[in-house]
C-alpha cells in the first residue's frame, strides 16, 4: 500500500479553511466540479473530481480542527469506494493555519499519482481559502480555453490581433504570427538559441513545418500546474516582444510567394 502527507500554511483562520473541507461549495471552490457533503460520522462524502467519482464517508468531525473521511472510486475494483482513508488536521498559527493531510491505504500504483495531485489540490486550497482565484482546473480546463484565456491578454497590447493561418487562429503582432496552439500544445516563435536550449533541456520539442523541425518555433506541452501556466504566459510575452523587435524575422501573411513556398521557415 502506498500513502501520502503534506503540509500547507494558509493566510486564514482555521473555521475559513474547515468550510472548504465540510461544505459543497466550499470544496469545488478548490477541488472537484461537483460534491455531496454531509459533515458528521458516517456521513455521506462525494465528490466528483475531474470525471473521477470520489465516493467515501466522514469518520470523524472534529470542527474546525480534524476530519477525517474514507476515500475511494465508485465502480473500481482496484480502488473501491471507501478503501482508503483521508486526515486532516488544522493547526492555527499566527499568520492562519496549518493543514497536515495524510492520505493511506492507497493501492501501489496509485501512490505517485495521488502524491502529485494532493500537491496541486492543497496549492488551490491555499489560494482559495485565503481569498484568492485559484485560476483554471488544468486538469479539467482544454489546451484552447487556456490559450484564449493568455490571448485575452495580450490582445490589449498594442498592434496584437487574433487572426488566422493553417486554419488555427493565431496571434500576430504587427502581422507576424507570434503564438498559436497545436496537438494540445502551444507553439512560440524565439530566438533559434534559445528553443534549441528548450529543446535540448526538454521542455519542448521542435515545430515541424512540412515535415522539417524549424529552428525558431517550438511546442511547449499543456501545463499540469500553476509555475507551469506562468511559464506558458511568459513565454507567449516573449515571443510577441521577440518578433515585435524589428530585427526579428518576419512571418507575415505578406511575405512572398517564395517565402510562402518554403514551409520548413515555419508558420506563415
Amino acid at each position: 500500500m502506498a500513502e501520502y502527507r503534506g503540509s500547507i500554511d494558509i493566510d486564514a483562520p482555521p473555521e475559513v479553511v474547515f468550510e472548504h473541507l465540510t461544505t459543497p461549495e466550499g470544496m469545488v471552490a478548490w477541488m472537484g466540479q461537483h460534491a455531496v457533503l454531509h459533515p458528521e460520522p458516517g456521513g455521506e462524502f462525494t465528490v466528483d473530481v475531474d470525471g473521477t467519482p470520489i465516493r467515501g464517508r466522514y469518520v470523524e468531525v472534529e470542527a474546525p480542527h480534524r476530519m477525517v473521511v474514507t476515500w475511494g472510486v465508485a465502480g473500481s475494483e482496484e480502488f473501491p469506494a471507501g478503501s482508503s482513508r483521508v486526515e486532516f488536521r488544522l493547526t492555527p498559527t499566527t499568520t492562519g493555519t496549518r493543514v497536515d493531510l495524510e492520505h493511506t491505504g492507497l493501492p501501489g500504483t496509485k501512490g505517485s499519482g495521488y502524491a502529485a495531485g494532493w500537491v496541486y489540490f492543497l496549492d488551490r486550497l491555499r489560494t482559495v481559502a485565503a481569498g484568492g482565484d485559484p485560476g483554471p482546473d488544468l486538469l479539467t480546463v482544454t489546451t484552447r480555453e487556456l490559450f484564449d484565456d493568455l490571448a485575452g491578454e495580450q490582445l490589449r497590447r498594442p498592434g496584437v490581433v487574433m487572426g488566422r493561418a493553417m486554419r488555427k487562429d493565431v496571434l500576430r503582432v504587427h502581422d507576424r504570427v507570434y503564438a498559436f496552439v497545436t496537438k494540445d500544445r502551444l507553439v512560440v516563435k524565439l530566438p533559434a538559441e534559445v528553443t534549441a536550449a528548450m529543446v535540448d533541456g526538454g521542455e519542448a520539442v521542435p515545430f515541424r513545418s512540412g515535415g522539417r523541425p524549424t529552428r525558431e518555433w517550438v511546442m511547449v506541452p499543456k501545463p499540469t500546474m500553476p509555475a507551469e501556466l506562468d511559464r506558458w504566459r511568459r513565454l507567449v510575452t516573449e515571443a510577441r516582444t521577440y518578433v515585435a523587435t524589428p530585427s526579428a524575422p518576419a512571418t507575415s501573411s505578406a511575405a512572398s510567394p517564395a517565402r510562402r513556398r518554403s514551409r520548413s521557415a515555419g508558420p506563415g
